[in-house]
């Protein structure tokens, strides 16, 4: 994942395995500059608080397009041997859409 800029291995396509790095490099940065929050664990309860470093349990991802997961989502750093086979068109053109899930600890009592 890191670094976090520089040059990525676009020239090999649209392969899940890039564009999964780059939606985890940008959710990254966001922690980086303060912008993403830490919001699970019991010290994040009734409201995060901001993380330098992305917690990587927090978050899910789930392709949206060109081939959607509908029957689940794929952890941050998961190897796409499991979840990426058959999911890209060939051809030029194509964008990879993600869906993050970000989990969210709440204090409200039943």
């Amino acid at each position: 994942m890191y670094p976090l800029s520089g040059i990525s291995p676009t020239s090999y396509g649209t392969d899940p395995r890039i564009t999964s790095l780059l939606a985890t490099r940008a959710t990254a940065s966001l922690h980086r500059r303060g912008l993403a929050w830490k919001t699970s664990g019991n010290d994040a309860l009734c409201g995060g608080y901001i993380y330098p470093f992305i917690p990587k349990s927090q978050y899910r991802l789930s392709m949206f397009y060109p081939v959607a997961e509908t029957e689940s989502n794929h952890a941050i750093g998961e190897t796409t041997f499991k979840w990426g086979a058959g999911r890209t068109y060939p051809g030029p053109g194509e964008d990879h859409l993600y869906i993050l899930f970000r989990w969210q600890d709440c204090c409200v009592g039943l």
